[in-house]
């Protein structure tokens, strides 16, 4: 292992030739108890499963930062139809056998809601029979849409759990410049 970590110290920057000093080689003929050539495929195996890897790394973070991006559009056009939303009907099913379903019985009204981007959760303030029932989804990961023509239906995924649900959204409204206040895009410290 310490023969490795050295070849490993050797590496600097990507773009750089690489050379091994011999004493190094035969340590590893050593370890290997083979011929040269052995001992230069495992070394240029070791080299190139570490750019491999940083490769793979960069193009995760990469992509994890083009999610991020988008996971920002879709919070603003949730906020912007949630708004449009207020006071109107939601299917969403928020019993236990309901999580996530729509039916009949899952009508209710939006009254308010909370939005955080740096926090990743949504509070909806339902309401039905004057009553208020304030559900929140927690670690959003990702949002999506559909458009139903007078509504939308809403995807929030989470870790462990997905739930749906259609906004019936006031068109006008939508269509309006609308600035809620309601949605905090502010990263969390």
């Amino acid at each position: 292992m310490k023969i490795l970590k050295e070849i490993l110290n050797l590496i600097s920057d990507k773009g750089q030739a690489i050379t091994i000093e011999k004493h190094n080689y035969v340590k590893i003929l050593e370890k290997v108890d083979a011929n040269n050539d052995e001992a230069k495929f495992l070394v240029n195996r070791i080299i190139s499963d570490y750019f491999s890897r940083l490769e793979k790394e960069e193009k995760e973070k990469k992509e994890a930062e083009e999610r991020e991006s988008e996971l920002v559009d879709y919070y603003l056009m949730l906020d912007k139809y949630l708004y449009a939303t207020l006071n109107q009907r939601i299917d969403i099913g928020i019993t236990n056998g309901r999580v996530g379903k729509e039916g009949d019985n899952d009508v209710y009204e939006l009254k308010d809601y909370k939005l955080s981007l740096g926090y990743k959760f949504l509070t909806l303030f339902l309401s039905r029979d004057k009553e208020i029932y304030p559900i929140t989804f927690y670690d959003i990961q990702d949002i999506r849409f559909l458009d139903c023509g007078d509504r939308i239906k809403t995807w929030i995924y989470m870790p462990h759990q997905n739930w749906r649900f259609y906004l019936h959204f006031d068109k006008k409204l939508l269509l309006s410049d609308i600035k809620s206040g309601k949605i905090d895009i502010e990263e969390k410290e």
